[in-house]
């Protein structure tokens, strides 16, 4: 067993995933949460039909407030929707948060000193033990997300040639441009003020955690040790994720 398996071994995992995502939380279970101390599934919100279409659109509608009264400290990524936004889409983003609120919550209530929250769609890389633990001074340790502009294949690029995995400092107003969340660390207090922070801030999770972000002590990994599961399509180009090299 390698020290990165022997580190995550000793924490706990809350891991979201929704009810109807059947095929996803097989492969968490057969992949991801055999490698904690525990695994708490958390029962994702459901967008489709626990998000009303008002809450949508309110959504929407303070988080545009937001970037126009704070538009100086976020960055381009952080702009919300245009005009006519897709409002399941809108339903999501208020879903996913709702979400990783949850699972922060429960974290807290169980009185832990810190523990892991991961999404559903994660698998690690066959370089997962020369990862290097996070730095002892971490409050928030980003294994798997926090990438520039969401950049996933960027991300892949860059494990693709063989570059080292870093704990990268993030700081300032890099916190707004550390989107995707995928699986990070969290410190109790740390936890508490995430929570605190992004329920005052009507933004997308990962657009409302810079807020938070700044306030603390924030590593992510370049390039992540997890990478997102699954193909995706982005600008008309498909995805497939990178694992192994």
């Amino acid at each position: 067993m390698s020290v990165v398996d022997e580190y995550l071994k000793a924490w706990p995992l809350y891991w979201i995933n929704l009810d109807r995502s059947e095929d996803r939380a097989r492969a968490m279970m057969e992949t991801v949460t055999p490698m904690f101390a525990t695994a708490t599934r958390v029962h994702a919100v459901d967008g489709t039909t626990e998000v009303l279409d008002s809450e949508a659109i309110d959504f929407v509608d303070e988080w545009r407030r937001m970037w126009a009264s704070r538009s100086e400290r976020l960055t381009a990524a952080n702009k919300p929707p245009g005009e006519n936004p897709r409002l399941q889409t809108q339903k999501s983003n208020v879903a996913i948060k709702r979400s990783h609120q949850r699972a922060l919550s429960f974290g807290i209530d169980q009185g832990l000193a810190g523990f892991f929250v991961a999404e559903d769609d994660i698998v690690p890389r066959s370089t997962l033990a020369d990862v290097p633990l996070p730095p002892g001074d971490a409050e928030v340790a980003i294994w798997s997300g926090g990438l520039p502009m969401a950049s996933v294949r960027t991300d892949d690029d860059v494990f693709a040639a063989g570059r080292p995995h870093t704990w990268v400092r993030i700081e300032g107003k890099d916190c707004f441009n550390c989107l995707g969340a995928g699986l990070y660390q969290v410190t109790r207090a740390a936890a508490q003020h995430l929570l605190g922070v992004t329920s005052c801030h009507p933004m997308s999770w990962d657009h409302s955690w810079g807020f938070a972000l700044q306030g603390l002590v924030t590593y992510r990994l370049r390039p992540n040790a997890f990478a997102q599961a699954g193909e995706s399509v982005r600008n008309g180009k498909v995805r497939k994720p990178v694992v192994v090299r």
